[in-house]
């Protein structure tokens, strides 16, 4: 979906998302891709995220790639974490050089 998900319950599964939080009696186990990730429930799983949040009561497991992560003091994540690749900037090779102006 283009828009946010709110996980109350059990789901299996893929989501692909702007935004999805995973509440306090929320349980996911799959793979999620979006822009934002909050979990206060439980979930399990590959999850490649830009702005990863792990509240207090939060714990998440597995792989996870992200850009940005806040973990709340009792938040737990067991698994493996990765920052996602940041695209290279190009510059030309004679920018940094000065130019003789006569």
């Amino acid at each position: 979906t283009e828009g946010n998900i709110h996980v109350d319950g059990l789901i299996k599964g893929i989501i692909k998302a702007r935004e999805v939080v995973i509440g306090p009696e929320g349980d996911f186990d799959g793979e999620i891709t979006a822009d934002i990730l909050i979990v206060n429930g439980n979930i399990k799983g590959k999850f490649n995220i830009k702005n990863l949040q792990v509240r207090k009561n939060g714990t998440l497991q597995g792989k996870m790639k992200y850009d940005v992560i806040i973990v709340e003091a009792g938040g737990k994540i067991l698994g493996e974490l990765g920052i996602n690749k940041q695209a290279k900037v190009l510059t030309p090779k004679n920018s940094n050089k000065e130019k003789n102006i006569i």
